[in-house]
């Protein structure tokens, strides 16, 4: 059992003894003087799963704190729903940190706002298996509130960074670091996500050269009406004029006329002009002309003309898709050409160690690497003369990762999996868990409907905690889906949503390999039949960074579900699309779900 006294609330590594913890300095005496009001006070748990430390950061919509996985035993980040103006509560006594909420309009305003927070757990769930973006674990209500469980990112973000740094940065540092971000968003965009806050303060950098793209607080579907009338806090200079103007459709050339904010930013040192003043008379300079005028600044024509175009007034004159925006970006690129990596491109972080100089050109890079090359070859077939077997070199005897500089990038199954629901913090020092895939070419998990006859379903696996939510429609808090995982079928879940659009998120102890899902549908409680309620008819599961359309039959019996290969996890999300309807009612209802591997 954890004391909470002995954890540092700062970085979540145990203290062995004083109050200032001497990995991070912090000082919980300290903390307690300066704390806000409206934040919960350190050393809170929450959903009994989660020790809360010190504020990350705190907005105008919510409040992000580090915590610990009292379970998994790593940091995560806990992001509260907390609006200004909107809510309040005091801390001050011997804390109860429920809030307490407004009347009248502003209260439908808070529950309009608690919607939204729970449509960006959505966006991230779905966004889960992408590389550069933060992953989520979990998603809570309590304390008249709700709670998103997110992957803990130990880094800095952009902004602090071009703050410490005071100049600006090259062309060849900021494109590079640039790339993940651009990959990432090309992905979100194919699946109708537009993220709409882009900025140096929502992309974060870790030590490493990884970088994320963070905060889909303001992210919505880009298709249809979703797309109408969409209103968000904007940060003034990355703010495309649609989002100035209520009734402006937005798409993915709103997060493009961002990103090349932020890269204008990251070459220049300034903030662009707001768009809004631009609309008439436009005076901002551009990339090129301020380099003519500042040494400092060192930018190419073309990419000059690259983010002038993605910084268009007019929606209509920028880049359109982001693959057309990093076509013209990195034209003549091989890497490019050849398919990014992505996180292992440079950083601002790492980028000294892995690069010739900003000011080297690509073809000394080639030059240089081709020499290297060449002396390798040399030393290695003179050794292979020396040897006592020189007849043939066996693949394994070469091990090119002792050879740091000729490395290639390491596969994605090769790397930590950010994108995992179980993923760690970015911290070293954290447990990290077995790798989801030790193979070089991972085979995608396949979901099939099985028989039982034959399958020995092995170990049940232990449900920490369990959720539900309305996913359409008014939104409404559905009664906590707990009988569902009783054990006993003769208890059941019985939700509210009739037609679909119910959300369940399953928490277990901690990350396991699952192989099989098992679901009885139906109520059998009080002598009724299974059909007396509606039931799930299409499904979407996710598990881990693997997403699963199913469609179950009308049965009395038990479904059961096989995942090959076994996905590792510790979230389990299962979304009602659409049901059977019931004879007497409409509410969805399931007597059991149980979830197997090892």
């Amino acid at each position: 059992m954890v004391d909470p006294d002995r954890i540092c609330m700062g970085c979540m590594r145990e203290l062995k003894k004083g109050e200032t913890c001497p990995y991070c300095g912090f000082s919980i005496k300290k903390y307690a003087q300066c704390r806000s009001s409206r934040a919960l006070p350190a050393r809170t748990i929450l959903g009994g799963l989660y020790l809360i430390g010190k504020v990350l950061g705190e907005g105008g919509f919510g409040i992000t704190y580090i915590a610990l996985d009292l379970n998994r035993q790593i940091p995560v980040a806990v992001k509260e729903y907390f609006p200004s103006g909107l809510s309040s509560r005091d801390t001050s006594g011997e804390g109860t940190g429920v809030v307490s909420l407004p009347g009248g309009d502003k209260k439908q305003f808070y529950k309009s706002g608690l919607k939204g927070f729970q449509k960006e757990a959505e966006s991230l769930v779905k966004l889960r298996s992408l590389t550069g973006i933060v992953s989520v674990e979990n998603f809570f209500y309590e304390n008249n509130t709700a709670y998103l469980v997110m992957e803990y990112i130990n880094g800095k973000t952009l902004k602090q960074y071009l703050q410490e740094r005071r100049t600006p940065m090259g062309e060849k540092e900021t494109l590079a670091l640039m790339r993940p971000i651009l990959n990432a968003l090309e992905e979100i965009h194919k699946i109708g996500v537009i993220h709409r806050d882009i900025s140096p303060e929502n992309i974060m950098l870790v030590g490493d050269g990884r970088v994320y793209l963070v905060d889909f607080g303001a992210a919505r579907f880009s298709a249809g009406e979703e797309s109408q009338n969409l209103t968000v806090l904007l940060k003034h200079g990355y703010a495309p004029v649609e989002q100035y103007q209520g009734n402006s459709r937005q798409g993915p050339w709103t997060d493009i006329y961002a990103v090349c904010a932020t890269m204008y930013r990251m070459l220049s040192g300034r903030i662009p002009d707001e768009a809004i003043d631009r609309m008439v008379g436009d005076k901002m300079d551009s990339l090129e002309s301020l380099a003519q005028l500042e040494r400092a600044i060192q930018v190419s024509r073309q990419t000059s003309q690259v983010i002038r175009k993605g910084l268009s007034v007019n929606r209509s004159d920028r880049y359109q898709t982001v693959k057309q925006l990093k076509d013209d970006l990195y034209k003549g690129d091989e890497q490019h050409e050849a398919g990014e990596s992505g996180q292992n491109a440079s950083s601002p972080l790492s980028i000294k160690a892995s690069s010739i100089g900003e000011n080297g050109t690509m073809e000394q890079t080639r030059m240089a690497g081709a020499l290297i090359l060449v002396i390798l070859f040399l030393i290695m077939l003179v050794l292979s003369f020396l040897s006592e077997d020189s007849n043939t070199i066996s693949e394994t005897e070469i091990h090119p990762t002792e050879y740091s500089i000729l490395s290639p990038a390491k596969p994605e199954t090769e790397r930590a999996q950010p994108e995992a629901a179980d993923s760690v913090a970015a911290d070293s020092s954290s447990p990290i868990p077995e790798p989801l895939n030790s193979s070089s070419e991972p085979v995608a998990p396949v979901l099939d409907l099985i028989s039982p006859a034959d399958i020995v379903p092995g170990k049940k696996i232990p449900v920490s905690s369990v959720n539900a939510a309305v996913t359409k429609g008014t939104f409404e808090e559905l009664p906590s889906p707990d009988q569902a995982f009783d054990g006993d079928k003769d208890t059941s879940w019985t939700g509210l949503a009739g037609e679909g659009g119910a959300l369940l998120w399953v928490g277990f102890d901690k990350a396991y390999d699952v192989k099989y899902l098992s679901l009885c549908l139906g109520g059998r409680d009080n002598g009724g039949l299974y059909s007396d309620y509606s039931r799930p008819r299409k499904l979407e599961i996710t598990l881990g960074s693997s997403f699963f359309p199913v469609e179950l039959p009308d049965s009395d019996q038990d479904i059961w579900m096989e995942i090959t290969p076994p996905v590792r996890c510790s979230v389990l999300c299962i979304e009602i699309l659409e049901t059977y309807k019931g004879e007497q009612w409409d509410n969805i209802c399931i007597s059991e779900i149980s979830v197997f591997g090892s």
